[in-house]
């Protein structure tokens, strides 16, 4: 889940840390790159045990998390059946890593981007590719 983390981290950084202004980046995100939500899955799912929101966010969310599982066929499989906990995992993130950043930034005036790949988070595992 460091890759997911990590592009959150700098998509806040890039709107100030507004949650209005992010969730739309971390959608589009998402929806260019879904084998980042995929690979960080079950960490995802994990987190959203613990959390239960239901905000507009949660639902935004779950309707990616539902497209991302449509796009790649997967809406009826194994990973349909514990979305919820994903979308509310994928929630939880953004509100850790929203914290986590205002944090920083009161402390040091500005918090830095995180050096991250997109694809660092899933190379290797895509199919048809070797490691």
């Amino acid at each position: 889940m460091e890759g997911l983390a990590g592009i959150v981290w700098n998509l806040i950084t890039e709107t100030s840390g507004a949650p209005d202004a992010v969730w739309p980046a971390i959608r589009q995100h998402v929806r260019t790159d879904p084998l980042i939500l995929l690979d960080a899955w079950d960490e995802l799912a994990d987190l959203g045990t613990d959390a239960a929101p239901h905000t507009e966010q949660a639902v935004q969310a779950r309707q990616l998390v539902a497209e991302v599982l449509h796009a790649i066929g997967d809406a009826a499989g194994a990973r349909g059946r514990n979305l919820d906990a994903v979308a509310a995992g994928l929630v939880a993130l953004v509100a850790r890593e929203i914290a986590a950043y205002r944090q920083e930034r009161k402390v040091t005036g500005r918090p830095r981007r995180r050096p991250t790949s997109p694809r660092a988070a899933h190379r290797g595992r895509r199919p048809g590719r070797g490691r």
